[in-house]
């Protein structure tokens, strides 16, 4: 007598929790790469982000609005043609990190409407020399960085170029190489507090 040969249902992934204003809640480095999207408001949950440890670290995949471009050794987090992403940490108890020492952390390229709030962001502590900075900023317009920590061995804090409305409010730059910030061919640069 043939038994019939059970039919198991693909599971399904979860949907992220939000918050009432409409924030997606990541807990890991992969959730919040998926997250990332045109009009996207990213809460991170407490934690270190290492963009090292993405599950497709290095890999470009279609259809994602995010890339790793290579460089000397390793990959950076590349994120091109947004409008509209907030990402949100929890103060110091939020990192953002990557290790490649000739990586910036984030790289955006011609994006709008970019806002950064209360996270760290920098490289992994390790011994060695960096040339990459922290955060690069490449075209993009209306840019808000607010209550963030940039810390090296990344070289610059906050890099624009060609950019119009880079605001960074409350932020501490430290143990940069060479600058805390660096704005080439930019208009409306401020940094206060």
């Amino acid at each position: 007598m043939e038994t019939a040969a059970k039919i198991v249902p693909t599971p399904q992934p979860a949907e992220p929790d939000t918050t009432e204003d409409g924030a997606i809640i990541v807990n890991n480095v992969d959730e919040l790469l998926a997250a990332i999207a045109p009009g996207a408001k990213i809460r991170l949950a407490m934690g270190v982000y290492n963009l090292t440890e993405a599950a497709d670290y290095g890999v470009t995949s279609e259809g994602k609005y995010y890339s790793w471009a290579e460089v000397y050794d390793g990959y950076e987090l590349v994120i091109p043609g947004l409008d509209g992403l907030s990402i949100t940490g929890s103060y110091k108890e939020t990192t953002i990190a990557t290790e490649p020492r000739y990586a910036n952390v984030i790289r955006f390229v011609n994006c709008k409407n970019i806002n950064l709030e209360a996270m760290v962001i920098g490289h992994t502590e390790k011994q060695g020399f960096c040339s990459g900075g922290v955060l690069y900023f490449d075209s993009c317009n209306d840019t808000y960085i607010d209550s963030c920590h940039l810390y090296g061995c990344g070289i610059i804090g906050i890099f624009a170029q060609n950019c119009k409305g880079v605001y960074a409010n409350k932020c501490s730059i430290y143990e940069c190489s060479q600058n805390a910030v660096y704005a080439l061919s930019s208009q409306d640069v401020r940094i206060e507090n």
